[in-house]
């Protein structure tokens, strides 16, 4: 593991925690320190989403509420798969309101999600600062997830991760969730990736967090991809 997670990754005020087996490496700095889970936290979203039939499956059309974002990737009818792709705020945000407080709430705590959650206003759960998370208990749930041990049906466990897949090369399969905030400490940002990647018949969960100016979760992604697909 050490070829793909040293000093020097993900940059400049980053870190990262691994699981293989039960065998934790941790690389860099910040790793227990609770920040808010940005866009990584539409993964328990999508599972609450499924497990109260909000949603009948990953594909079901929710229509575009009509209030532009300037994003076309977002600006659109979406689904549950195409909405976790493009981290679609409106559509978490509906989620969200459509759980309710209460079970948004509970869910959290079923999980063992963090901090827990104690805010009023469910669509602002994941950027508000009334859940946050650190790495190293972030990738101790991916590890879960990955192992389909979150108290969910293994299916819908699947389905979310099927939606979470990215496509790397036909030796890793690897899936995951990018988040990504401007509202770090010291004017700082914070991005985040975190989820699985097999290979060599390996599964090694993740959890990446670099906290520094101009970071953001889909360059955390592709540096882990590089590092994945360049020979060592």
């Amino acid at each position: 593991m050490s070829e793909l997670f040293d000093k020097n990754f993900p940059g400049e005020g980053g870190g990262a925690v691994t699981v293989v087996g039960s065998h934790i490496a941790r690389f860099g700095v910040g790793l227990d320190q609770r920040v808010v889970p940005c866009s990584t936290f539409k993964i328990v979203l999508a599972h609450l989403a499924l497990e109260a039939k909000l949603v009948k499956g990953p594909d079901e059309l929710w229509k575009f509420t009509g209030k532009k974002s300037g994003r076309k990737e977002w600006d659109r009818d979406l689904s549950l798969r195409t909405a976790l792709e493009t981290s679609a705020e409106w559509y978490f945000q509906q989620v969200a309101r459509k759980l309710g407080a209460e079970r948004l709430r509970a869910g959290v705590k079923k999980i063992g999600y963090g901090s827990g959650w104690s805010g009023k206003d469910p669509a602002l759960a994941w950027h508000d600062g009334t859940i946050t998370i650190s790495p190293v208990e972030h990738v101790l749930l991916m590890q879960r997830l990955s192992a389909g041990t979150w108290p969910f049906p293994l299916e819908l466990q699947n389905t979310v991760k099927k939606c979470l897949a990215y496509s790397v090369d036909s030796n890793v399969t690897l899936w995951g969730k990018t988040g990504s905030s401007g509202k770090g400490k010291d004017g700082r940002s914070l991005g985040w990736y975190v989820g699985a990647f097999s290979r060599q018949g390996e599964t090694t969960a993740f959890a990446i967090l670099r906290h520094a100016p101009g970071a953001i979760g889909p360059q955390v992604r592709e540096r882990l991809v590089q590092r994945l697909t360049t020979p060592y």
